[in-house]
């Protein structure tokens, strides 16, 4: 035995090694890698490649962002658990519901430490890259070898520290009830890209944007938005063209604020890279009205070419030559996202839009009441139409069909396919408000042909006959959506709390079920749903559920 095996050993050739050569994938690069997940969205980022091996967690670490939220109503202990995930986090949430900043100290000093420890590594990143320009200067003078392998440790370091080194807070989502004394003092982090201010009541609150801006180098994204009808007035405070040639700004969300034309145009010719403009509901005083033709204009003056915009003044409506430069000049240059205002919702509109050669994927339609202190339900007589109209060409036009993502404005009624509305109890044999109305079902049931939704953000209203207070009429939207929308991910429902009745005259108190017999379970039918959220026009959130990625349980 002993023989034999000795035998094959001799045969065995000595060296086997020099002859093979290992030759690196497509996928062994991280430059190829990076440009890969930069097509994979965020679902798809957590629960498939970042977890196939070490390289690639660390390659999707900026595109993975840690979220943390800070609500001022919580108990001490859960908000300094919240405050220790801060550093690192990429995403904050802060949800401050009192009148001053005092009650939240403790988050604004984490605030500071987290600016200054940004800005401490951006005095090291500086003395790093001098550092690394000396040795790149030192080496050009040796041989082409001695310089190869001393770039490759250079990049191994600086690797280094992009992947294992903390990232800086990237995104800020800020929601207070009262507006001045609390943002004028808040500590903006310098580190942002991304910046939303929600405020419940700004009582004309006065902001200077340019001061936003001056704290915010490296901001990209950033939106503003009110509650209540008084709205922000927003100014903009001088530039100076030689510091600040220009901003990074690519999007520009105003919600119900004012803006002076002349100073947004100012802004606009400062932001050259800007590709988002929507200027929704928004604020005008006597003599200061937005002029949208010469806005539009400015825009071909100046070639800015944008992708996604909204213009729409509060409860006006723009005029036909307005509507017309709309169309020819801004609406051909736009990607496959349309954003209306429901007053200006017709016919012609929408054939106009939907006829374009690009293939429609976001649908949005905006309302805004006009009174100042008592928010009106969208159920008025001059937005009779839009839901309706809306609503028709979902079920009929073509070209809606391969919409991913809808905002809009619906009636229960559209939703009702079997004719239940006028049912107190689920029962079909029990008493019915309307039997005559309500005995038989619909003749031609409405179904949306977009059956491939993974967004749905909309907001139910019922001004017919049949009033939006009992459990059979949350089960007729609940069905509805589960039934017509198989693959949502994102769902939204905003239930206003009062509507106005056409038929009886008045308002009355909407009383959404969300019980079993409310047909809330109805919803477990969406098997790819990520994200559910209903709340009341005031933004008090009823339900709300995260289905958390595999990835972030394993994880925390």
């Amino acid at each position: 035995m002993l023989r034999y095996i000795n035998l094959l050993r001799q045969k065995t050739p000595v060296s086997t090694t020099n002859n093979t050569r290992t030759t690196l994938s497509p996928l062994d690069l991280p430059e190829i890698l990076e440009l890969i997940f930069s097509y994979l969205d965020d679902y798809t980022t957590r629960r498939s490649a970042a977890l196939v091996c070490r390289q690639w967690y660390f390659l999707n670490q900026g595109r993975l962002a840690r979220e943390v939220t800070w609500s001022q109503d919580w108990r001490s202990s859960r908000k300094e658990r919240a405050l220790h995930k801060l550093p690192g986090a990429g995403r904050l949430y802060i949800c401050h519901l009192g009148n001053r900043s005092d009650s939240m100290q403790d988050a604004i000093f984490a605030l500071h430490r987290l600016e200054s420890k940004y800005q401490k590594q951006l005095g090291q990143g500086a003395s790093t890259s001098a550092v690394s320009d000396n040795s790149n200067n030192s080496n050009n003078s040796n041989n082409s070898n001695n310089s190869n392998n001393s770039n490759k440790r250079i990049s191994t370091s600086m690797t280094a520290l992009t992947l294992y080194n903390s990232t800086p807070l990237k995104e800020l989502v800020l929601y207070t009830t009262f507006g001045r004394p609390f943002i004028e003092s808040f500590p903006i982090p310098s580190s942002l890209t991304r910046l939303t201010i929600k405020v419940g009541y700004s009582h004309y609150v006065e902001w200077d944007f340019g001061m936003i801006l001056s704290k915010c180098p490296l901001l990209e994204y950033f939106c503003a938005d009110t509650f209540n009808t008084s709205g922000i007035h927003f100014r903009l405070s001088p530039f100076d063209s030689t510091t600040t040639p220009r901003l990074p700004l690519r999007s520009l969300v105003l919600h119900n604020v004012a803006l002076s034309q002349p100073e947004l145009e100012i802004l606009m010719r400062l932001t050259p890279d800007l590709k988002e403009l929507k200027l929704m509901a928004m604020m005008w005083d006597e003599g200061n009205e937005y002029n949208w033709t010469l806005l539009f204009t400015f825009l071909m003056d100046n070639n800015i070419t944008l992708d996604r915009v909204h213009f729409s003044s509060l409860d006006r409506k723009m005029s036909a030559k307005e509507t017309e430069q709309l169309l020819a000049d801004i609406y051909p240059h736009l990607s496959s996202e349309r954003s209306l205002w429901a007053l200006d919702v017709t016919p012609q509109l929408l054939q106009t839009i939907t006829s374009q050669p690009n293939t429609l994927t976001t649908l949005e339609v905006i309302w805004k009441a006009p009174e100042r202190f008592a928010p009106k339900s969208c159920c008025l007589t001059s937005l009779a139409q839009a839901p309706g109209l809306i609503h028709q060409y979902l079920c009929e036009s073509p070209y809606l069909a391969h919409l991913t993502t809808l905002k809009m404005i619906v009636r229960m009624d559209d939703m009702d396919l079997f004719g239940r509305s006028g049912y107190l109890h689920l029962d079909r044999g029990n008493d019915a408000i309307f039997p005559d109305n309500s005995s038989t079902p619909l003749d031609h049931p409405r179904f949306w042909r977009c059956r491939g939704l993974r967004t749905l953000h909309i907001e139910v209203h019922a001004p017919g006959p049949f009033r939006l207070q009992h459990p059979v009429h949350s089960r007729i939207v609940f069905g509805y959506v589960a039934r017509v929308c198989p693959l949502l991910e994102g769902l939204q429902i905003c239930f206003p709390k009062d509507c106005e009745s056409e038929t009886f005259g008045g308002r009355y108190r909407t009383y959404p079920c969300l019980q079993l017999k409310g047909g809330l379970c109805l919803l477990a039918r969406l098997r790819y749903l990520q994200r559910l959220r209903m709340f009341d026009k005031m933004d008090s959130v009823m339900y709300c559920l995260v289905k958390k990625a595999a990835f972030e349980q394993t994880n925390s």
